[in-house]
C-alpha cells in the first residue's frame, strides 16, 4: 500500500511539490494587493518609506526608502537592512542609521504587516 501511495503522489506531484513550495515563499504573498505603492512613513517632501504588492504570490512585494535626493533603497526583510535595489549591495552605513530612527522603523513595521510578514 506504501508503495502505491508513493506512486500516485509522484503522479499528481504531490509529496514533494508541497516542501518545494515552502522553500519559494514570495514576500507578500500573504499580504495585501496594492496597485502602485503605499506610504508608510514620510520626514518631509520626498523622504519616505513606501511598501508595493501588486502580485501577491506571484512576485516578491517590498518595502523601501527614498532618501531626501529621491534615491530609492530597498529594505532587505531577510537582513534587516536597506540594500541598493540596481546591485544588491548594502546601502551606505548614513543610510543603515535611519533603521534606529523610530520613524522609519513604524513604517517598515507598517510595510510588514501590509505584506503579512509581519512578526518574522
Amino acid at each position: 500500500m506504501v508503495c502505491q501511495e508513493l506512486a500516485s503522489g509522484s503522479k499528481t506531484g504531490e509529496g514533494t511539490s508541497d516542501s518545494k513550495e515552502e522553500k519559494e515563499h514570495k514576500v507578500g504573498e500573504n499580504g495585501t494587493k496594492l496597485d502602485g505603492s503605499k506610504t508608510t512613513g514620510q520626514n518631509g517632501k520626498t523622504e519616505r518609506v513606501d511598501v508595493e504588492n501588486p502580485d501577491p504570490g506571484g512576485r516578491d512585494g517590498d518595502i523601501h526608502y527614498h532618501d531626501p535626493k529621491n534615491n530609492k533603497w530597498r529594505y532587505d526583510i531577510k537582513d534587516g537592512k536597506f540594500t541598493d535595489p540596481k546591485t544588491g549591495e548594502d546601502a551606505p552605513k548614513s543610510i543603515q542609521k535611519l533603521l534606529n530612527e523610530e520613524w522609519v522603523k513604524k513604517a517598515i513595521e507598517k510595510g510588514l504587516k501590509i505584506l503579512g510578514e509581519g512578526n518574522k
